[in-house]
């Protein structure tokens, strides 16, 4: 059954009916799945409901854990969307850019503390007009919760899942549904006797293939109470693993901090007016759990080109930086990069290691997604990787290989893998995997293999930088969040 409820929805100065459908699975009977429907409208068309957009958490559910979010909001008379606030109440715990276009499709995983909470999704466009649409549901300990996939994850075809689903006191489990890409019909079903329900199943690529997918489980207890589960992940070629043995650093807030590096940028324009910022919050950052960081070129430099580099040791190196180790690194970070995105910019991601490396020498396992910053015919935007003594713009002759970087507000899962050869001092990328947690797409996936130099070092010692660099009358703020370093 569906029922509608009205909300309100600003366009300028006049309010008008937004609307909030919700699919019902009665306890008895039935088997569509209770959602959000986050619909954006100017006015109220005569529009069919194929053009809705689902978009969860869905009313008066209980999320258990993080808080999945996925709405789209749609302009009036097809004017561009500028940007798209999440607010929890009214604080904004979300912030997206738009992407050019009258619509926007927006995911997120937000941490909320357990009880009752609105989520409202607010979206602007150019003409000022304001769109927006709300939701309220519970977080509690406990309810619906998907072990695997794990989210963010890629995994090999067949995709194997196991959701786990406990009532409230004194309740039981009656059903269990599984949806997947918000498809309102599921592709499993299960019923239950007990208090708490686990299953798991085996999907091949006919039902769940290669690409980008999210999976949604949702159980019911006799009462009607639904508990709601949500995932994102990706089947196809998985990006390498680590061994047990590796040391995994986040490096958010590690202990040794963040510092700043006065002249270390190497621009011939000298250190720009800079800022780091931690934690970043909304609304001056976006963030994914709350534990992000931000740095920014803070003044207009006109058209001196010139940048800044931060950095941090590895506090906790253990034996692994010693006796030539580690010879496999993997970068692991998501990056949100605002305006202005203009040609002449750089964003660079850089490892640094001297374990095992010729006295006075080191790897730079230097990477940068370059803005038209570079030599190549149209300017494109390119990654690039640090070969002994200046940037490779070839991706070692073997052709450019695009940065997908590109659009602004958007979060973007980054991975990276290197060996290095430390007979031969120098190092090879084996992996780039790009994936837009914004769209839900994987938009880079390298697996070819190129070699680079190793290069002298400056005292960086074993540690990462990040630095950016720019010219024209810009600043430029880019926001990191769950920035990990994997090495064996």
């Amino acid at each position: 059954m569906k029922f509608i409820t009205n909300l309100f929805l600003q366009s300028g100065n006049h309010n008008r009916a937004a609307v909030l459908s919700f699919w019902e699975r009665p306890a008895l009977r039935g088997t569509l799945p209770l959602f959000a429907l986050l619909i954006f409208f100017a006015q109220l068309p005569a529009r069919s409901w194929a053009d809705s957009v689902i978009s969860i958490p869905g009313g008066a559910v209980q999320v258990t854990g993080t808080v999945p979010l996925r709405a789209v909001v749609s302009s009036n008379n097809s004017t561009a969307i500028v940007n798209v606030q999440v607010l929890d109440g009214s604080t904004q715990i979300g912030l997206y850019g738009g992407n050019g276009t009258p619509s926007i499709d927006i995911r997120g995983v937000f941490t909320l503390s357990a009880g009752s909470h609105t989520l409202t999704v607010k979206g602007t466009d150019t003409g000022n007009n304001i769109y927006t649409a709300s939701t309220t549901f519970t977080v509690a300990a406990n309810g619906s919760v998907t072990q695997s996939p794990a989210q963010d994850s890629q995994n090999p075809s067949p995709v194997s899942w196991q959701a786990t689903c406990t009532a409230n006191a004194a309740q039981t489990i009656t059903a269990m549904n599984l949806y997947l890409d918000f498809n309102p019909t599921e592709i499993g079903s299960y019923s239950g006797t007990q208090n708490s329900l686990t299953e798991s199943a085996s999907w091949n690529s006919t039902v769940i293939p290669d690409g980008p997918h999210s999976l949604t489980t949702n159980c019911w207890d006799g009462t009607g109470q639904v508990y709601q589960s949500s995932i994102d992940f990706t089947v196809g070629t998985a990006f390498p693993g680590a061994p047990g043995n590796a040391v995994s650093l986040n490096l958010d807030n590690p202990a040794s901090g963040w510092k700043d590096c006065p002249g270390c940028s190497g621009t011939a324009g000298g250190d720009a007016a800079h800022s780091d910022t931690y934690p970043a919050f909304p609304p001056a950052w976006p963030t994914i759990d709350n534990d992000s960081r931000g740095f920014s070129i803070t003044a207009s430099t006109g058209g001196t080109f010139q940048g800044f580099l931060w950095f941090t040791n590895f506090s906790n190196s253990g034996t692994q930086f010693a006796n030539g180790f580690p010879v496999n690194w993997i970068y692991d970070y998501y990056v949100n990069v605002s305006n202005p995105l203009v040609p002449d910019y750089a964003l660079e991601f850089d490892g640094n290691q001297t374990s095992g490396a010729p006295a006075g020498k080191g790897w730079a396992l230097g990477t940068e997604c370059n803005y038209g910053a570079n030599p190549l015919a149209g300017h494109p935007i390119v990654w690039r990787f640090w070969n002994v003594s200046s940037w490779n713009n070839t991706y070692n002759a073997g052709g450019a290989l695009s940065c997908p970087l590109q659009s602004y507000g958007h979060w973007y899962h980054v991975q990276m893998y290197f060996t290095l050869d430390t007979g031969a001092f120098n190092y090879t990328v084996h992996n780039v995997r790009v994936t837009d947690t914004t769209t839900n797409s994987v938009v880079q996936d390298s697996t070819a293999a190129f070699t680079f130099g190793g290069t002298l070092t400056t005292g960086h010692g074993n540690g990462i930088d990040i630095q950016e660099d720019g010219n024209n009358n810009n600043t430029f703020p880019v926001t990191y969040d769950k920035i990990n370093v994997i090495r064996w």
